[in-house]
């Protein structure tokens, strides 16, 4: 844990092996960390530092995302082609979502975001070079939208909902995607092995 402020180290709370993924329940009050190694997540209380739960994903877990009302959310694991949707209230597991991909990879779930109405999940599959879309209510894979670029890893939505960006790693570009049509519009040339995206609303001319 940091001071903002100053740049200091606060605290160390012992997790996983291999933490990859830090993530802030939305009320403020308790943060997650992936274990790429030990396949679990930790919930550590913001006040105190104590860990609170121990809860077990499926293996190489990556990311976390909330519901806005942070009553469900899902873990991305890479190496199962899972997500793990758990109840961040009480910490329990509640189900697994097995996402299909095509071979040789098949899916290698990653960067999550959800639709701005929260009944779709987007989810970049790494390897699998495909972004795969999860039905919320239902928990359950509903179809992949293929051809994104090499190795999509971050994942964003636009302010207004209607398109994502997937930051390629290996073909080092960012494709735009239409939600609605799920077609893929744009694919922007960018250097550096990309790896996340950050999206906001543009600056009042």
């Amino acid at each position: 844990m940091l001071d903002l402020e100053s740049g200091k180290l606060v605290r160390k709370v012992p997790v996983g092996k291999e933490p990859e993924g830090v993530t802030l329940r939305p009320d403020g009050k308790v943060v997650y960390v992936t274990s790429e190694q030990d396949s679990k997540l930790t919930a550590i209380d913001t006040a105190n530092f104590a860990v609170l739960a121990e809860i077990a994903v499926g293996r190489r877990p990556r990311g976390v995302v909330f519901t806005k009302d942070g009553s469900i959310a899902f873990v991305s694991n890479e190496l199962d082609s899972t997500l793990t949707a758990f109840d961040p209230r009480t910490n329990q597991v509640t189900s697994t979502i097995k996402l299909e991909g095509k071979p040789p990879f098949g899916a290698r779930p990653m960067g999550l975001v959800l639709s701005r109405d929260e009944k779709r999940l987007f989810v970049s599959t790494g390897r699998g070079g495909a972004i795969g879309v999860v039905d919320v209510d239902k928990r359950a894979f509903d179809h992949s939208i293929e051809d994104v670029g090499a190795r999509p890893w971050g994942i964003a939505l636009s302010e207004d909902g209607k398109h994502l960006f997937s930051a390629n790693g290996s073909s080092e570009d960012v494709s735009i995607v239409n939600v609605a049509s799920g077609n893929v519009e744009k694919r922007i040339k960018v250097t550096g092995l990309p790896w996340g995206l950050v999206t906001g609303k543009p600056p009042a001319l």
